[in-house]
């Protein structure tokens, strides 16, 4: 089964949407979040790493969405963090850290095969 996250009708006219659009690389910022949300899809909204790896993390995200240089991924989710789109949180027993997108958990789906056949 594969999953794929919904984004609903006014995900652009939201305010906050809106105000991160506003800001130099807003745009970026917007579509790099999207892609992080479509990568946490399949984690029930949740990029996990361990704490120590965290720039080799910011290297894969950036090797995976192929627009932005790591520091881009590292400053993305410092805006995301200041908008409320994400939540980080470190794990001091496993030394890890959670990077959770609260979209993600209110917009997922499940295609299934059944959904598949109904498609075609």
């Amino acid at each position: 089964m594969e999953q794929f996250l919904k984004l609903r009708e006014g995900f652009f006219k939201d305010e906050t949407i809106k105000e991160i659009e506003s800001l130099p690389d807003g745009k970026t910022i917007v579509y790099v979040y999207i892609r992080l949300m479509i990568l946490a899809t399949e984690n029930s909204g949740v990029l996990t790493y361990q704490t120590s790896q965290k720039k080799e993390f910011y290297r894969k995200l950036s090797k995976e969405i192929r627009i932005v240089e790591p520091d881009g991924i590292k400053n993305t989710l410092k805006v995301l963090k200041h908008y409320g789109l994400v939540e980080i949180i470190e794990d001091q027993t496993y030394s890890g850290t959670h990077i959770r997108f609260p979209y993600v958990a209110d917009n997922k789906g499940i295609e299934t095969n059944l959904f598949r056949r109904k498609e075609k």
